[in-house]
């Protein structure tokens, strides 16, 4: 262990080593708040570091809290990257996103624009005096320097190489390098044999890429019993080595790299895109996106000269292997030899094949056919799209990889597990995996959520996270050598995935929101997807097909992954929706504060007044009562989702209020046409100061509703125990696919039955949870789900006889859309 990270909690670490926690995986730990940090006090280091390992009290974004173990743990030396530098921007846009008011009709910034005319004119007819003379050759695609640019070269590098192995032009603008970063990613070998099926990497490249696999897989939750199933993200993926024999092979192809280049627009015109460029590299500044991949950023300034990146060329089938050293460079070689789809791939010129094989900068502009975003989550493109538009939910993720962890209880790994009950409105889960092929181990704390002002930073997680980890697995802090330390925030949206809005551009990966809301990553919807979006864009390009319209197929409705929206909004709480037990030490600092006002609103003990009961759960209820839970009901869906201001709330009260008004100076007879004559006040500039605190004054009545209208601090493990308790006795056929964001219509109608006859008090608080118009919809998408999965076993046996593009993107569509791709794979003891 570094001598930094003994110091100066040398002393309470011992007592922690010592602790020897019972039943942490089974019963939720309730402790005091942890002390504040204090240096200069050594009781107070001890207090705080002591409490390592319970369950800390999360506290809200507007809290000033002091430093915590966060930032300590990130100082020390070794930790990969600079993660204090990544903290930083993470929450400056953390911060930006909570802040942020749903704003749809307000518009990104504008990086795609449209232009008249075509992009490479025709040429002029021949005169009389030429008429002699061969006529000029009609233009073709090999005007443009590519057909297809991928801007994102982690991901993208995927779907390059499948398109550039069918003979396109492709080539790969990315802002950084193409570097892999060194945590790996998770997958099943029957997720990852696509790669190999599609012929982008042999066995033995996908063999040597994999460094870790593990078995068993546990989950469970506290109150309930732990699960155990097998081969679901049982492979630890080394992003770095996958990326390299990618890329190796990506460029044998043909396929070109700009590297430490930048997007900054495109024009489309009638024919084709004409690309701006812009110096990438350490010449951008450190974006969101930037954060967990630091291997991308290249050496350090010190290491390198500012203006110059050398990049990474392997031995190509011509030989050649030079590159420019500009910062602003690209990376490419000659063709390889033929590939079994060689018989499907277009024409490639000689001058083609020579120019592919040239390696030269990067220009500041290039012209393609298509364009594929695959920018992530913080694309440009997107941001043109969405505007300001909110999103529907967040996936808060924080983590680390550490050495120090015993190898005997390092060969299993947790999937979904949770350790305690609802804290600050939040349900904290946990993941864990062998890492290293079992030197090292990962560990995740997540959350599901919104982006309410009030939710933590990333810095208060991460101090929970720390202050947790001893007690989740059962050894203390010091023990531990951080490698590197994870976290990030991946918003999610309930009418995924984005459907193209301009010709001849489309997103792919994250940027394309396709990915299951209860996933926070997006290299298995990749590695699910690609075989689908090869084939449809080597259609596409094929015909031309490259309108929005056309490229709308590639991208269509989902019932199966719109229907995933309802877990997770069941998974998450919203602001001020838990009702919490009196003395809950994990409670948030506004449950004292309603508590105390509803102490005081209490009728005096000699006051006769008659309670009203609390409606029914499934709205049976009637009167005063029942409509003051749908009031709240309505109201919470809207304020804790962000999409609406609390002060058209109070300019609704404004309203019923000057009709009541009114009505009663009608009854007093003063007529009413005298009232609406009356001129009324404008707002001066101090009441649009009290418009805050009216804002605050809405959140402190909501806030005091009655403990009927919440949902227990329990809710959550709750429906998850039930749920899985449910697909447990169904067997691993119904429990898998879920485990792998895959719904499917059997198992989720079986699970869906069980769980109202197991436990229908609970299922049934789903509804005042999501609300009327979520479990609607939820509905709506389940008879989708229905008609796609019927549908797709009428037409699958006309896909070889029906070659048209329209009929084979439905195919796709009803495959993909019912989940009929998962394949089930039964448990095996090792990969092959």
């Amino acid at each position: 262990m570094h001598p930094q990270m003994l110091s100066p909690h040398k002393r309470a670490t011992t007592c922690l080593s010592q602790r020897n926690p019972s039943n942490v995986f089974h019963t939720a730990v309730t402790t005091p708040r942890l002390l504040s940090p204090s240096t200069a006090c050594p009781l107070g280091v001890n207090a705080r570091i002591a409490s390592i390992g319970r369950h800390p009290s999360i506290g809200s974004a507007s809290q000033h809290l002091p430093r915590g173990l966060a930032r300590d743990i990130l100082a020390q030396p070794g930790i990969e990257g600079d993660p204090l530098a990544f903290l930083d921007v993470t929450e400056a846009y953390w911060r930006a996103l909570r802040n942020q008011k749903h704003e749809p009709q307000k518009k990104g910034p504008t990086v795609v624009s449209y232009a008249d005319g075509p992009l490479f004119p025709p040429p002029p007819p021949p005169s009389s005096s030429s008429s002699s003379f061969p006529a000029t050759p009609p233009s073709s695609a090999a005007q443009h320097d590519y057909d297809v640019v991928i801007c994102g070269g982690t991901l993208g590098l995927f779907l390059a190489t499948a398109l550039q192995l069918r003979g396109w032009r492709v080539a790969i603008v990315e802002k950084r390098l193409v570097q892999g970063r060194n945590q790996e990613w998770n997958i099943s070998w029957g997720e990852l044999q696509v790669l190999e099926e599609l012929g982008l990497l042999s066995h033995e490249e996908l063999r040597a890429a994999v460094v870790s696999e593990f078995n068993p897989i546990r989950v469970g939750f506290v109150g309930g019993q732990d699960m155990w199933t097998q081969d679901v993200l049982n492979l630890g993926v080394h992003p770095k080595r996958l990326l390299e024999s990618l890329r190796r092979r990506f460029e044998q192809a043909g396929g070109v790299l700009y590297e430490n280049t930048a997007f900054k627009a495109a024009v489309v015109h009638s024919d084709g895109l004409r690309l701006k460029l812009s110096p990438g590299g350490r010449a951008a500044p450190l974006a969101v996106g930037d954060t967990n991949r630091p291997n991308g950023l290249g050496p350090p300034a010190s290491a390198s000269s500012p203006s110059s990146s050398p990049p990474s060329t392997p031995a190509t089938a011509a030989g050649s292997s030079s590159h420019s050293s500009s910062s602003f460079s690209s990376s490419s070689s000659s063709s390889a030899a033929s590939t079994p789809l060689e018989a499907t791939k277009p024409t490639t010129t000689p001058a083609t094949a020579a120019a592919a094989a040239a390696p030269s900068a990067a220009p500041r502009s290039l012209t393609c056919r298509l364009l594929l975003d695959c920018m992530g989550h913080y694309s440009e493109i997107v941001r043109q799209i969405r505007g300001r538009v909110k999103p529907d939910g967040m996936c808060l993720v924080v983590g680390s990889c550490a050495e120090g962890f015993p190898a005997a209880s390092n060969s299993s790994a947790d999937l979904l597990y949770s350790l305690s009950h609802a804290s600050h409105d939040m349900q904290l889960f946990w993941e864990a995996f062998p890492a290293e092929g079992g030197s090292a181990r990962t560990t995740y704390m997540f959350a599901y959520s919104d982006a309410h002002p009030e939710r933590p930073t990333f810095e208060q997680l991460l101090d929970t996270y720390f202050e947790m980890l001893p007690g989740y697995q059962n050894l203390p802090l010091s023990q531990l050598r951080f490698k590197r330390v994870l976290f990030g925030g991946f918003p999610c949206y309930s009418n995924g995935p984005l459907p193209p809005a301009f010709d001849r551009v489309m997103q792919i990966g994250d940027a394309s929101a396709g990915q299951s809301p209860l996933s926070f990553g997006g290299f298995g919807s990749m590695m699910r997807h690609l075989g689908r979006l090869t084939r449809g864009l080597h259609q596409a390009l094929s015909e031309d097909r490259l309108s929005r319209s056309h490229l709308s197929w590639l991208h269509p409705y989902q019932p199966a992954l719109s229907a995933s929206w309802l877990f997770q909004r069941s998974m998450s709480l919203a602001v001020g929706q838990t009702a919490y037990p009196p003395g809950y030490p994990h409670a948030p600092p506004y449950a004292a504060t309603a508590a105390a006002a509803a102490a005081a609103a209490a009728p005096p003990p000699q006051a006769t007044s008659e309670a009203i009961a609390a409606p029914l759960l499934l709205g049976a209820g009637a009167g005063p009562a029942a409509a003051f839970q749908e009031a709240v009901a309505m109201a919470a869906a809207r304020f804790a989702a962000g999409a609406a201001d609390p002060e058209d709330y109070l300019r609704e009260e404004e309203e019923e209020q000057q009709r009541e008004a009114g009505a009663a100076a009608s009854a007093g007879g003063q007529p009413l046409q005298v009232l609406m004559k009356q001129p009324q006040p404008q707002p001066q500039p101090q009441q649009q100061q009290q418009k805050p605190a009216m804002a605050a004054a809405f959140e402190r009545d909501f806030r005091t509703a009655p403990d009927w209208a919440r949902l227990p601090y329990t809710h959550v493990n709750e429906i998850l125990g039930t749920n899985f308790g449910v697909m447990g006795l169904l067997g691993d056929r119904v429990l898998r696919p879920f485990l792998q964001d895959t719904i499917q219509l059997l198992p989720l109608s079986v699970s869906m039955t069980g769980m109202m006859l197991a436990n229908p008090v609970t299922v049934s608080r789903v509804l005042l949870q999501v609300g009327p118009r979520t479990l609607f919809s939820w509905f709506g998408h389940y008879a989708a789900l229905l008609a796609y999965t019927l549908s797709y076993a009428v037409l699958r046996p006309f896909r070889r006889f029906v070659p048209y593009y329209g009929f084979q993107r439905l195919l796709d569509a009803l495959e993909y859309g019912s989940g009929s791709d998962y394949r089930y794979h039964a448990p095996a003891a090792a990969i092959p």
